[in-house]
């Protein structure tokens, strides 16, 4: 293989697997799901789902962090109304048509969080606006947490940050989302 060659494909791969040779586990997009909720006319919740969240984790075993790497498809939200479902698809609020897809992006974090919990920072990209968001790891449930149990993480987000600024004085200006997420095949070795 000539090295220019080589070069190029050293280049195209992700920074965890160029720099370790460790590679990525690939998110179980069948019980894989993220939920949210928000506050309507100040006294009710509404909620909802979506129903295909699909991505990896990027491993680096040589320096135990990981990242998390998620997409959700917009047009895949659930709710117990179809009418509300249909309309948090509208450009009034997901914009599900010009934005398939939101994306989550975690800043690396050590493996040990999964098994403790603890921040999880990173950029959340929905209805084409990228923001740094956080979220909170709850500690596992299991001793090999995205397999055996969900990895679940919690969180706030601003509606307006993201340009969803309609019907203010019926709707919470903040969502609470909440992921939980499975993977293909255990983390094991280095979540601990």
């Amino acid at each position: 293989m000539p090295a220019c060659l080589f070069a190029a494909l050293l280049l195209a791969l992700p920074p965890a697997a160029a720099s370790t040779g460790d590679g990525a586990v690939r998110l179980d997009a069948e019980r894989s799901r993220a939920e949210f909720s928000l506050r309507a006319v100040w006294l009710m919740r509404v909620r909802g789902w979506f129903d295909s969240v699909h991505g990896d984790i990027a491993i680096d075993r040589f320096r135990n962090r990981a990242v998390v790497d998620a997409v959700i498809a917009a047009g895949s939200v659930a709710m117990a109304s179809a009418n509300h479902a249909e309309w948090v698809r509208s450009p009034e609020f997901f914009d599900a048509a010009a934005h398939p897809e939101i994306h989550f992006v975690s800043e690396p974090f050590p493996l040990q969080r999964l098994q403790s919990g603890g921040d999880f920072p990173g950029q959340l990209t929905l209805r084409g606006l990228t923001r740094d968001v956080r979220f909170e790891l709850d500690p596992a449930a299991c001793d090999r947490p995205g397999f055996d149990c969900a990895i679940t993480a919690k969180g706030n987000l601003s509606r307006s940050a993201f340009g969803m600024h309609t019907r203010r004085g019926t709707l919470g200006d903040k969502v609470q989302l909440r992921l939980r997420i499975f993977t293909a095949a255990p983390l094991s070795h280095g979540a601990r």
